[in-house]
């Protein structure tokens, strides 16, 4: 086998699959519901040895097993609250026309709001980050697809050392990256705080990563913090750099597009 490849039948999928050369009637046909499996050998043989495999992990391990160990299921706030047993976190991840919904029931529960969903209002999202900002908590997103909070890893993350590194990004592809080469030098991360791509936009004006700086500067867990994104509005960048030259821990910027020359007192710009 060549090359595998599985993923959703959605459009944007489609395409991926189509740039890399499997354009067939099949995959034409599929919708974004169908789980889609692209095989590339010179043996047919193992078309049908990775569909075998396939069913296997989908089937899992067995009704049996699944039926003694089911997990309560809550179908409300306080029933999920009462199981949870005293959380602070809560991951969203449904339609965006009803995360917004959801996220705002999260901060009313003073629960902080990792929210993978996206196609969330822009004004929602300045709406909840800005409700966050007042209750001291953050709200994570929205198309936030990653994070690390205090070790743990959330949605699409990869397993890293835990350590004393804090990052805080704009960009999921940039702290998995970030991230993952801290790993293999041999360092860690305690926490890697996504904020959602459009944080650093002039409407949202960095709510959650000027809290997420204030955070990890107070956390003495955190010795270096690390701030990425992709290109800020330049007003935006200023409010975050000022912050961040009052901030007494060594601090490591990547802004993508930026093509720094200089390096400040504590401020180390990749």
């Amino acid at each position: 086998v060549n090359q595998v490849s599985i993923m959703m039948g959605t459009p944007a999928n489609k395409d991926i699959f189509k740039s890399s050369g499997f354009d067939t009637a099949e995959l034409d046909n599929a919708k974004p519901n169908d789980i889609v499996v692209i095989v590339d050998t010179d043996d047919e043989s193992k078309v049908d040895e990775v569909n075998e495999q396939v069913d296997a992990e989908l089937k899992g391990k067995g009704e049996e097993d699944d039926k003694s160990k089911k997990q309560d299921e809550a179908s409300n706030w306080n029933r999920a609250l009462e199981l949870a047993n005293n959380p602070n976190l809560a991951l969203i991840s449904i339609p965006g026309q009803y995360a917004a919904m959801e996220a705002e029931n999260a901060l009313k529960n003073n629960l902080n709001v990792f929210m993978f969903s996206d196609n969330v209002a822009k004004s929602d999202e300045v709406r909840l980050k800005q409700m966050a900002h007042e209750k001291g908590l953050l709200v994570m997103g929205p198309d936030c697809g990653t994070g690390i909070i205090h070790s743990l890893p959330l949605a699409f993350t990869n397993t890293v050392n835990e350590g004393d590194i804090g990052v805080i990004g704009a960009s999921g592809t940039g702290i998995q990256e970030v991230t993952t080469i801290i790993d293999r030098e041999g360092k860690g991360v305690t926490n890697a705080i996504g904020t959602g791509g459009r944080d650093l936009s002039t409407e949202v004006g960095a709510i959650t990563m000027l809290d997420s700086i204030k955070a990890l500067n107070a956390d003495p867990k955190v010795k270096v913090i690390t701030v990425i994104s992709k290109p800020p509005a330049k007003e935006v960048e200023e409010k975050v750099l000022n912050l961040l030259r009052n901030i007494k821990k060594p601090v490591v910027t990547l802004f993508l597009g930026s093509k720094p020359t200089y390096t400040e007192e504590n401020i180390y710009h990749a």
